[in-house]
């Protein structure tokens, strides 16, 4: 028996919304991303009574009432989504959150077309004063599996990282993992699990598979949210900013993006320019063009002011700005510009970043087409397609498609 969902219900009232405006709005919504719904109230009131809709209505139920009630609007706050555990006690349920481990098994679970299913196991309560210490060399060790897992994700991209990134997490902090899941009640494990979880969502995002991509950066923010740790949950609110604007949700992204800001106030200057940068890119999908710009002028100014200390987490790169530029000054109809952002971004990056790489040949092969040069924009495809028969990216392999069966501007 379902339980009444009196959170989306509250939501609805304070929208001043009927079910059938919201259900209008929510089809409305979903034709702008190409997909075809037709809800009515009816449907509507079955979400009320309990029903959990699949994705991607909570993600469109987020930015509808985001936008409606200018506040950022979260699955957990519409009753579509567990909420925090709150205590130390809580870290074994925000690692159990994310999508993919399982509590019987190291081995990723077929989901077929639906999300996996994951079992919260039990947890004895004990005083938050017994909080675990782990050796310093486990937190060496920790960064080291950090350091290998970004560079096998910039080298050969998710489709290869991904099971491995979910072997790893299952193994060594799952729920079935047995004495070493002790060491992420420490707030080094628990960053560490954060940081790995926002790596696992990167995965999910080349796989196109959105709602996991969804909940892993859900958990990671919540986890670093747990043990404290700003840059951690900024990054993570960074990247939910923008999978939403990737879905067409741009009050969403604005939301999250909002918190991001707030929430990376205090971090390093790399983390500020990586929001900083998403936040150019937000303000040039609401066509708020001086408010991008500034953006991108606050992450350029920001970026010099960082060390490489070995921290994958603490380095925002030049190449990775540059791209992030071209696709603002794309939005804004500077192509020039974008081309020029985007040979400073192919030239400033490493060559085993196959992956980066590959994303930039999709980005040049778009501005073609809004240029209208068909040949350049096949070409651009084609180099693209070839890149990624090694990396195999769902998201790379869509995305080629659609450049190809495009016709030009």
């Amino acid at each position: 028996m379902t339980t009444p969902n009196d959170s989306l219900l509250r939501l609805i009232r304070e929208a001043g919304w009927t079910y059938e405006a919201l259900a209008r709005r929510v089809n409305t919504d979903a034709c702008r991303r190409n997909l075809g719904t037709t809800y009515d109230r009816t449907t509507v009131a079955h979400w009320v009574r309990g029903s959990r809709p699949r994705s991607p209505v909570p993600e469109l139920l987020c930015g509808l009432f985001t936008q409606r009630l200018g506040r950022l609007i979260t699955p957990v706050e519409l009753g579509l989504a567990d909420s925090r555990p709150p205590a130390l006690k809580g870290a074994a349920a925000l690692i159990a959150a994310i999508p993919g481990l399982d509590a019987n098994s190291g081995q990723e679970p077929d989901s077929g077309d639906g999300a996996p299913r994951t079992r919260v196991p039990e947890q004895r309560p004990r005083p938050d004063s017994e909080e675990r210490t782990v050796p310093a060399w486990h937190e060496q060790v920790w960064r080291g599996a950090e350091r290998f897992f970004v560079g096998q994700t910039a080298a050969l991209g998710g489709r290869h990282t991904g099971p491995v990134l979910l072997a790893y997490l299952q193994s060594a902090f799952g729920p079935g993992g047995g004495a070493p899941f002790l060491g992420a009640e420490s707030r080094a494990g628990l960053v560490h699990v954060a940081r790995t979880a926002v790596l696992l969502a990167g995965s999910y995002t080349d796989a196109c598979r959105t709602q996991e991509a969804q909940g892993a950066l859900t958990a990671a923010e919540a986890l670093a949210d747990h043990a404290q740790d700003r840059a951690v949950q900024a990054i993570a609110l960074r990247q939910l900013s923008e999978n939403a604007l990737l879905q067409g949700g741009t009050a969403l992204a604005t939301g999250y993006l909002n918190r991001a800001l707030e929430v990376s106030r205090h971090t390093s200057s790399p983390v500020r320019a990586y929001v900083a940068a998403q936040a150019a890119r937000v303000s040039a999908a609401t066509g708020e063009r001086p408010t991008a710009l500034n953006w991108l002028e606050t992450a350029s100014r920001l970026l010099p002011h960082h060390a490489d200390d070995g921290d994958p987490f603490a380095v925002y790169s030049a190449a990775a700005l540059h791209y992030q530029q071209a696709a603002v000054l794309h939005r804004l109809g500077e192509p020039r510009e974008a081309h020029a952002a985007l040979t400073a971004s192919l030239e400033a990056r490493p060559v085993q970043e196959a992956r980066a790489v590959l994303l930039t040949l999709l980005a040049r092969g778009w501005l073609h087409h809004a240029e209208g040069n068909s040949e350049a924009m096949s070409a651009a495809a084609d180099a693209a397609a070839e890149m990624n028969a090694t990396i195999a990216s769902v998201r790379a392999a869509r995305e080629i498609a659609r450049i190809r069966s495009a016709q030009p501007a």
